[in-house]
């Protein structure tokens, strides 16, 4: 009898504990259940999408010409956006704990969040740089936004195909940046000269325009100087040089040139971006005649239309795949 009330006794002390635990349990989720739902709701959504939106317009009107008074405003609205982003990742992470961290955007969100705080208690130069991440803030509203969340996640997810692309660009342009040094080095520093006397020349400036020493068919040759003048450029100017007086000369193209293949590089990227390159592809004409234009159209033709085109076939079939993932999911 005394084994028997000492069994039942020690019956509920093993299993008290144990009920106590499964209902502390039982609470943490249903916490967590009504925390995720909160999270979830559409209304939630929207509100973090006006602050994000009023929190860029803050940061778009911070000026160092900015009052006194409105650098108080402004850090006012600064502090009160960083603790609503807490209190969203505080509620986002206990309702999803470790999981928080399987979603990008909540990665995003954390990094915001760390570096906001880490700006608002810290000053100096090497901090006041990591206020320019504020930006991404903008990026954050952006991801509340089901269309431009697709797109961004498509873009994110097409990134080593568009490394691929730039690879096949860049490997385009090397090869045109050597041929171009081989067929138009020195064109561009090429002008007119008047001779001074039989020692010294002197720019003309009568005549601007890139020149050729050759006379030869329109489609072959360049432009020929006018009389009693001659095409120099740098590298084959004479002995004597120029007239003390004249600082302009010997003239030299220095940054837009096909000189070397750095210079070269940069006149294709100024091709590719459609930036003024008929002018210089008129120098190139004048310097060493017509013909010159197809390889500024082969530059455009593969470059600008065929690769950009690429680009955007990559980035679309991204976009495609995307949203179809996303519809099966739901």
């Amino acid at each position: 009898m005394g084994v028997e009330h000492q069994s039942w006794t020690k019956g509920p002390k093993a299993t008290g504990p144990q009920s106590g635990s499964q209902r502390h349990t039982q609470k943490c989720q249903r916490l967590q259940e009504k925390l995720q739902g909160f999270c979830a709701k559409r209304r939630f959504d929207i509100f973090i999408a006006m602050v994000t939106i009023a929190n860029a317009i803050t940061l778009a009107m911070d000026s160092p010409d900015n009052s006194e008074l409105m650098d108080k405003v402004l850090g006012v609205c600064e502090m009160s956006f960083l603790n609503v982003f807490t209190i969203e990742m505080l509620l986002k992470w206990v309702a999803f704990r470790l999981a928080y961290f399987k979603d990008a955007w909540n990665v995003l969100d954390f990094v915001i969040v760390i570096l906001g705080w880490a700006t608002s208690f810290s000053s100096g130069a090497n901090i006041s740089a990591l206020r320019a991440f504020r930006i991404f803030r903008v990026v954050k509203g952006a991801g509340k936004v089901a269309g431009l969340r697709t797109l961004i996640g498509a873009l994110a997810a097409s990134a080593s195909h568009l490394a691929n692309v730039l690879a096949l660009l860049l490997f385009f342009m090397v090869i045109f940046s050597v041929m171009g040094v081989q067929l138009f080095k020195g064109v561009q520093s090429r002008r007119c000269y008047l001779p001074v006397n039989g020692t010294y020349w002197m720019l003309d400036e009568s005549q601007p325009a890139r020149c050729t020493a050759r006379e030869e068919s329109w489609w072959l040759g360049g432009r020929i100087c006018k009389a009693e003048t001659a095409c120099y450029e740098p590298s084959t100017f004479p002995p004597g040089g120029c007239l003390p007086t004249e600082p302009d000369c010997v003239f030299a193209e220095r940054v837009y040139t096909w000189d070397n293949s750095l210079g070269a590089l940069l006149m294709i990227m100024r091709v590719l971006a459609l930036d003024g390159w008929p002018t210089q592809q008129l120098k190139i004409q004048e310097g060493v005649g017509h013909l010159s234009c197809f390889f500024f159209a082969g530059i455009i033709i593969l470059g600008t239309f065929f690769a950009l085109n690429l680009a955007l076939a990559v980035q679309s079939r991204e976009f495609l795949a995307s949203a179809e993932h996303k519809r099966q999911s739901r």
